[in-house]
């Protein structure tokens, strides 16, 4: 090989790494941000199943469009809040989904009440979708100015309806409130009770690497640490029905008798008041829907 050909070689072998490498960069970066999703699942114990609910029977049963209305309309009127004690039978289809989200885990034995809601996203929502917050005692927090956070969190995406967007997002809550503390976003956050009043952009941010995505779906259920940062991001067409059930160390005070599945879709269907009232199911903001 003469001189020449020897320098071409030279040349040559940088050339083809780089040719490789800006082959192989997409690839690189996607492995990258699996592993990293991957640890950041266990780092904010996020665990999916998909496929949760196996007997046809009971999907058939969930699948009660009324009752996700209903329970829906009951938790926005006021922003209330049911209870289940694991001791008591289930009294609605939501109590029954509760026991079947939390039985076979090890919060089944350190929790002491089960606080449960519904919500139906769609496009229209103002938001955007579900601001970024922390799940905390409410009751505690308007009575004794004290944040009680829940052992874990779950949300099960019921009644099968097809829909686009609707994501779940968590961050963890020391790396949020570090990166989000931009001149524009400061005033948007309150500290003290861990709650985010804007629907932050988080892929306009540098936090996108340390957050976790899930895509939801019909029938997939999420466990997940939230006294972390989490969002719900905008349903972009369909609507997203969903059950967020946290598992308590503390039970709410003063309840009473939770309703049934045709008491609550009975009396869903008329006005809902402003009372304070509480149930057994129902937290110390439901209205008069229940009298």
């Amino acid at each position: 090989m003469s001189e020449v050909q020897t320098k071409k070689s030279v040349l040559l072998v940088p050339t083809i790494i780089v040719v490789i490498l800006a082959a192989l960069t997409p690839y690189i970066n996607d492995t990258y941000r699996s592993l990293s999703q991957e640890l950041l699942k266990k780092q904010l114990q996020v665990s999916v199943v998909e496929d949760f609910l196996k007997d046809p029977d009971f999907i058939a049963k969930v699948n009660n469009k009324t009752l996700w209305e209903a329970c829906d309309k009951i938790s926005s009127a006021s922003e209330s809040r049911f209870w289940y004690y694991p001791e008591n039978e289930p009294n609605n289809i939501f109590e029954e989904l509760t026991v079947k989200i939390y039985k076979d885990t090890p919060y089944w034995k350190q929790a002491t009440a089960y606080e449960y809601w519904c919500n139906i996203n769609d496009s229209s929502m103002r938001s955007g979708g579900v601001v970024w917050h922390t799940d905390r005692d409410e009751e505690v927090l308007a009575t004794e100015h004290k944040l009680v956070f829940p052992i874990m969190g779950a949300v099960f995406y019921g009644y099968n309806e097809t829909y686009e967007g609707g994501d779940f997002y968590i961050i963890d809550s020391v790396a949020f409130k570090k990166g989000s503390r931009s001149a524009e976003y400061t005033d948007r956050c309150d500290d003290k009770y861990g709650f985010c009043v804007s629907n932050y952009n988080l892929f306009s941010s540098n936090l996108a690497n340390e957050a976790l995505f899930v895509n939801t779906k019909f029938n997939t259920l999420l466990y997940a640490n939230v006294t972390h940062f989490h969002k719900a991001d905008r349903v972009l067409s369909g609507k997203r029905y969903a059950l967020a059930v946290n598992a308590n160390g503390r039970r709410p005070k003063n309840i009473e008798k939770a309703p049934s599945d045709d008491e609550m879709a009975m009396k869903a269907k008329g006005p809902l008041g402003n009372t304070v009232k509480t149930y057994e199911n129902l937290s110390i903001r439901l209205g008069e829907a229940f009298v």
